[in-house]
C-alpha cells in the first residue's frame, strides 16, 4: 500500500516538471556520475579549476538568483535520489556549483568540519551571495568552514 502511494506521489511530482527541469535533471544525473568517478581519480582542486565560473560580481538584491539556485538544488537532490549510487554531499555540491556556473550564477563550494568526541564529521554545501543553498542558515556555525591554501608543488594545506 505504501509503495503504491509513493509511486503516485512521485508520478504526480514528475508530471509537474517542465521540459527545462527535465533537461536540468538529466544534466545533474550525468554530472553526479562523472563527479563521483572523477573524485577518485583527480584532486578536488583540479576538479574545481575545470568548473565553469561566473565572472560577474555576486549580488542578488531581488533574490532571483537565490530562488533559481534553490530550484536547481532541488533538481540536483532529485537526480541524486534517482541515481545508481549514493551521492555524497561533496559530489552534490560540486554538481550544483557546475550547474550554477553554466547559468552565470556566482557560487562557492564550502567544506566544513566539526569534531564530536573522537569522531570528525564533514559536510559540503554551496553558497550563493554568501547564503547557503538548500541548507539551514546556521550551517557554517555547525560545520566551521575549512580554509585551503596551496603550498610549493601544488600541495594543499588545511
Amino acid at each position: 500500500m505504501n509503495l503504491l502511494r509513493l509511486f503516485r506521489t512521485r508520478f504526480a511530482q514528475a508530471r509537474k516538471l517542465s521540459f527545462s527541469d527535465w533537461l536540468i535533471l538529466a544534466d545533474a544525473w550525468v554530472l553526479l556520475a562523472g563527479i563521483h568517478v572523477a573524485l577518485g581519480r583527480v584532486s578536488y582542486e583540479r576538479m574545481m579549476i575545470s568548473a565553469p565560473q561566473s565572472l560577474r560580481v555576486a549580488s542578488d538584491p531581488d533574490g532571483k538568483a537565490m530562488a533559481l539556485a534553490d530550484r536547481l538544488q532541488w533538481l540536483v537532490e532529485s537526480a541524486a535520489r534517482l541515481h545508481l549510487f549514493r551521492a555524497t554531499c561533496l559530489v552534490k555540491a560540486i554538481a550544483l556549483f557546475r550547474i550554477l556556473g553554466k547559468r552565470n550564477i556566482p557560487a562557492r563550494v564550502r567544506i566544513g568540519a566539526r569534531r564530536m568526541g573522537a569522531s570528525v564529521f564533514a559536510h559540503a554545501w554551496v553558497e550563493v551571495d554568501q547564503r547557503p543553498v538548500g541548507e539551514a542558515d546556521d550551517i557554517a556555525q555547525r560545520f566551521p568552514i575549512l580554509e585551503f591554501s596551496a603550498g610549493p608543488g601544488g600541495q594543499v594545506f588545511i
